[in-house]
Formats: C-alpha cells, structure tokens, sequence
C-alpha cells in the first residue's frame, strides 16, 4: 500500500508543471542548503519538509502532554519555520536568477557575439571565446556548451540545455538568436541581438535605480532615530519645563 501511495505521489510531481519548474531550478543552482541538508531533488525536498512538520507534531504531542504547550508559541514557532524552510530553499535560487542582470556579463556575452558576426567569425569560435573570457554565471553556462560540444552533443542541443539551466528569459531569447545566427547565416538576427542588448542594459538601469530607492527608505529610519529624533527632543525641552512649572504652579 505505501509503495502505492509512493507511486502516486511521484506520479502528481512529475505531471505538475509547477513541480518540474522547482526541479529544473534545483538542478540549475547545483541543490540548495536546507536545515543541514544538501536538497538536490523535488523528492529530498518534501521528504525535509514533512519530516520537519513531523517533528513538530511529535514536540507539539509531547508538550501537550507534559502541560507545558503553549499554542501562540507553537504559531509564531511553525511561521518562523516555514519563512525559515521557504527562504533557504528560494533564496539561492532568486539570487541566481538576478544574477544574470547584476554581474554585466550577459550584455559582454552579447557583444561579444555581435563582434564574432561583423568579423565574420563561426559560432562555434564564438561561443569557445566566451567560455574562456568569461568567468561568472554566464561564461560557466557557456564554459558547459563547449564541453557538451566536445563530448559529441551538436551545437543546438548543447546551447537549449544551456538555456534550461539558466531560468533566464533574456539568456533564453539570447541563445535562440544564437541558434537563429547558426542556421540562417545572419539576416535579421544582429537587429534583434542589438535590441536584446538594449532591452538588457534598459532593466539593469531600473534595477539600480530600485535599488538606489531602497537603500534611501532604508537609511531613512536610522537617520531620523540618530539625528531628528535627537534634535527634536533637545529643541522640546525647554518647552517641555516650562509646561511643568506651569502645571506646578496651578
């Protein structure tokens, strides 16, 4: 019966698209850290979870039964868990995802192939270039086409592997024109090449920006309790001595 339910189980993850994204993301980030625990697989990572709500049951039982359960605690205790469980497992991987527009490469990677297309280089020269110039995200994903290349996997099918493990729309849409660019010779795909890299380098300036408007809300509240607040409160004294003797007067 258990090995039923299992079959089941592992049934509904493979046909749930959801499931497969959070598995594609678990391969991409090479597994994430969780509660001690190397998460490599959708399957490991249920397993973690229902065992740490296990867990807290059985403490929850034994508390119950001691007379010491406390069941606000218990609350803010399985919230403070669950943000726990919910941000080691995603932070990794949002972090991955952002990194694509943070370290500059992918715009370097694209000019970088916009070069090799006005000297008139192959894609295969081009792509063995940005594998061994570039040393973030994006030159290990390229770094990883290159080695699938040589070990036998034509250029397409190394490059759509690469693109899965990117989560990247823009690495994504950047590889097609790639594929593009290898079948067609050309033709329109440096136009589109020129306006990813715009689209790219207009989303890095918003993102800096946003960031920019973070940091100011954040230095807001240390600013006003070191320094208004003080100030405030310094200017109000006098004010505030005066009411007093009036008050003891009456």
């Amino acid at each position: 019966m258990r090995a039923i339910r299992g079959l089941r189980i592992g049934r509904v993850m493979a046909d749930s698209p959801l499931i497969r994204l959070w598995e594609r993301e678990l391969k991409s980030v090479g597994g994430v850290v969780l509660f001690g625990f190397r998460i490599n697989r959708m399957e490991e990572l249920v397993t973690v979870a229902l065992g740490g709500l296990a867990l807290f049951s059985l403490t929850g039982v034994v508390g119950a039964t001691m007379g010491g359960f406390n069941p606000l605690s218990a609350v803010f205790l399985l919230g403070g868990l669950g943000i726990l469980f919910y941000t080691s497992w995603r932070s990794p991987i949002e972090l991955y995802k952002a990194s694509f527009l943070r370290d500059g490469e992918l715009p370097t990677a694209l000019e970088m192939v916009l070069g090799g297309m006005e000297s008139g280089m192959g894609v295969e020269n081009t792509l063995w270039y940005i594998s061994k110039h570039l040393k973030g995200v994006v030159g290990r994903l390229f770094m990883g086409v290159h080695m699938d290349i040589d070990a036998g996997k034509s250029v397409n099918d190394a490059l759509t592997a690469a693109a899965e493990r990117s989560l990247s729309k823009h690495f994504e849409r950047f590889v097609a024109l790639i594929v593009t660019w290898r079948e067609t010779g050309g033709g329109d795909t440096q136009h589109y090449l020129k306006q990813l890299l715009e689209e790219i380098e207009e989303g890095r300036t918003n993102t800096r920006i946003e960031a920019a408007g973070k940091i100011n809300n954040t230095l807001f509240f240390p600013i006003f309790l070191g320094y208004f607040l003080p100030t405030l409160i310094l200017f109000s004294l006098p004010f505030i001595f005066s009411l007093r003797g009036m008050l003891l007067i009456l």
